[in-house]
């Protein structure tokens, strides 16, 4: 039987949260479906107090697809209801999950006796870093474990996972990571690859035949190759570059050199207005 009390205790703390929709898939389901993640919890934690475990599961996981981050308490849910049912690697599994990502102090000191009480001696356990982040979000076979961009000796029963490695304005990495049994500790290192993004930008200039040039200087995304560009006025075609910081240089015989720099955002799209002025006469100067 799931210890009702710690159910209880664990599902107050959690309907204080707004509810959310999201799009995720579910086992069986052929097509992404939205998902409100109050009405999912709500449901599995009616289904749980009438004695439902294995139909109370789905729910659970499809809160978690829809709002991770404010029901994470989910996992914890999952960890009592899978122990319930004997299942214990996936019991410890979700135990370790709010461990890592839950906020409930009397639920992870709850979550850690269950990992004790669960957990196989051939067990192995993953370990996770990502290069140069503090806030990449880690996965393990779909659920969020970790928001950190590190995973501290997450202990599997053997077998294969798929890890996801994800973070804000970079690309996405994932491996399938194989635990043998009694293999002890598995090291898996990321390094993410920061996305580029492009704005655009064009120059108008005041006199005819001026040689204008747009050349890289400072791009945001450091691997990224750009060629400088020659052009001659009027030139109305606009440009699109990665994002960072580039000089814009006209030069016409008899006319002062022009020279700014300007920074392309993401999205954007710029004119460069160029007014060039005579040069003085040298008897002048």
């Amino acid at each position: 039987m799931v210890k009702r009390t710690r159910l209880t205790a664990a599902l107050i703390l959690s309907l204080f949260a707004m509810p959310s929709v999201a799009l995720g898939g579910d086992d069986g389901e052929k097509a992404p479906k939205k998902y409100n993640a109050y009405e999912e919890f709500s449901r599995a934690n009616r289904l749980v107090s009438y004695g439902g475990y294995s139909r109370a599961i789905p729910h659970y996981k499809r809160a978690l697809v829809a709002d991770p981050a404010n029901y994470s308490i989910a996992h914890y849910n999952l960890g009592e209801v899978y122990r319930a049912k004997g299942s214990c690697a996936s019991a410890a599994f979700h135990y370790q999950a709010y461990i890592n990502v839950g906020n409930d102090p009397e639920s992870v000191e709850l979550s850690r006796s269950g990992v004790r009480e669960c957990a196989g001696r051939d067990w192995g356990r993953l370990k996770v870093s990502v290069a140069d982040s503090e806030s990449a979000s880690i996965s393990i076979d779909g659920f969020e474990v970790s928001y950190t961009g590190k995973l501290g000796e997450f202990m599997l029963a053997p077998g294969k996972y798929k890890v996801v490695v994800s973070q804000r304005d970079h690309i996405t990495q994932e491996r399938v990571i194989e635990i043998k049994p009694d293999q002890g500790v598995s090291e898996e290192s990321f390094t993410l690859e920061k996305m580029t993004f492009f704005g655009k930008v064009g120059v108008s200039v005041n006199v005819d035949n001026a040689t204008v040039k747009i050349i890289p200087k400072q791009l945001d995304k450091k691997s990224e190759q750009v060629e400088s560009i020659s052009a001659t006025s009027p030139h109305k075609t606009i440009h699109e570059f990665p994002t960072g910081k580039y000089l814009v240089e006209v030069n016409l015989d008899g006319y002062d050199r022009w020279v700014r720099h300007v920074y392309v955002t993401r999205g954007s799209e710029q004119i460069v207005e160029v007014r060039l002025t005579e040069s003085l006469p040298d008897w002048l100067r």
